[in-house]
């Protein structure tokens, strides 16, 4: 892991345990997206049509400074990636693009990548995880390659992207779109106190939902911030906090592992700028920014999206007619094989079924769960009863298990580079 030496404290892994990454406060903000917001933030002017040509104008500036080919893009069913994949189109050839999808056959990600690679003529790899063998090795070299700890099994699937298309691409990535781009993750009230922002953040931000995994009593506010780091009337204090707490330290090393050549738009001055000028009330911000799309990529944004569940931006009657049919169907057939997996909206594959009935995840999340008991780093966790009900499907505890092999894979890389 780049950086100094980390020291696996019983406080780190406590804070890692409830937030699944370490938080800490940039070093430098004047370097991070959303620093120096007009303090007329949330007071974009002028009708909805003239927004929404700035707007364009802005998506299309944070490509100016072009680097040299070839090209990488990893491409979801949702917006981030496509309008990146139109853009980027419209500057190089379709020859010198690659749009790489990881998932499982069957998820929205993974087929509606098809159609929409297709309509923009590039090249299409697509990477199924039914077929990607999982070791301790892989999540170990994962966790060792990257800046700062994190969710090791999303870092995973990212790193066969570029493991399968080399370090010699550019790598386009969406980070940060759908958080600059959509409030919905954001307090209803702009204006709540720094306090109020704080515990909301505590709150919202615990990993794993069917399991406590910090021990009592853990300092939970450690590495967060004890004033605001910007005006209130530039970024709201819950959008600071997630903007350059959390994006920073537990999605970028996960989307922009040192190593490799990236370009990442939305961080770009001159989109973040503008996403965060638009009023983050009554949902204007998301609809500024569909409509951004919709006008500047017709003939892509035409097609399904996850963003609709399936559906496109602005769908007919008739798409809408056979995706109730095939909602019906859906449900149908998780009541009657409930114990198949259910991708259809997961962003890489149903890891609680994994968890159940692949060796390979079983074996290798098996034999870290044992590895940190054996460690007596969390006494106060019964490990095999979190596993055991995860088994019996008493629970989902696919990410509070996932979180705990994370943490032993963390605390091996530390002592093998110690």
């Amino acid at each position: 892991m780049g950086g100094e030496a980390l020291e696996w404290g019983p406080e780190t892994i406590a804070t890692y345990l409830y937030y699944g990454y370490l938080p800490q406060v940039p070093q430098d903000l004047s370097t991070m997206p959303g620093w120096g917001v007009p303090a007329t933030s949330g007071d974009e002017v002028g009708s909805h049509e003239e927004i929404v040509e700035r707007g364009i104008a802005a998506f299309a500036a944070a490509f100016d400074d072009l680097p040299d080919g070839p090209h990488v893009v990893p491409l979801s069913g949702g917006l981030d990636s496509r309008a990146i994949l139109a853009e980027l189109c419209r500057r190089v050839p379709a020859s010198d693009i690659t749009a790489v999808t990881v998932g499982s056959p069957g998820s929205l990600d993974f087929e509606l990548s098809v159609g929409v690679a297709a309509a923009a003529g590039v090249r299409h790899v697509r990477i199924d995880l039914a077929r990607l063998q999982l070791t301790a090795e892989l999540l170990l070299s994962t966790a060792a390659a990257n800046d700062a700890p994190t969710w090791v099994f999303d870092a995973t699937y990212n790193r066969v992207i570029r493991e399968r298309l080399g370090d010699g691409a550019v790598y386009w990535s969406g980070y940060l779109g759908s958080r600059l781009s959509s409030t919905k993750h954001l307090a209803d009230d702009a204006h709540i106190t720094f306090k109020q922002a704080l515990d909301r953040f505590v709150e919202v931000n615990r990993w794993s939902r069917s399991a406590r995994l910090q021990p009592p009593g853990a300092e939970l506010s450690r590495g967060l911030p004890a004033a605001p780091l910007a005006q209130q009337s530039s970024l709201g204090h819950d959008e600071q906090l997630d903007l350059w707490i959390r994006q920073e330290h537990l999605t970028r090393p996960v989307n922009l592992p040192a190593g490799y050549r990236y370009q990442a738009p939305f961080t770009h001055p001159s989109l973040s700028m503008f996403l965060l000028s638009i009023s983050r009330t009554s949902g204007s911000r998301q609809r500024v920014y569909r409509d951004v799309l919709v006008r500047a990529y017709p003939d892509l944004f035409a097609l399904p999206t996850t963003a609709n569940a399936g559906l496109p931006l602005q769908p007919s009657r008739s798409p809408r007619l056979r995706w109730y049919g095939q909602r019906a169907g859906r449900a149908a057939r998780r009541r009657l094989l409930r114990d198949s997996p259910d991708v259809w909206q997961a962003n890489y594959l149903d890891l609680a079924h994994a968890l159940r009935h692949r060796q390979d995840y079983r074996e290798v999340v098996r034999a870290r769960l044992q590895n940190l008991h054996d460690r007596g780093v969390t006494p106060w966790l019964d490990i095999e009863q979190i596993w055991a009900e995860h088994q019996r499907r008493d629970a989902n505890h696919s990410m509070a298990l996932t979180l705990l092999a994370s943490l032993d894979i963390h605390l091996d890389v530390a002592e093998r580079g110690a």
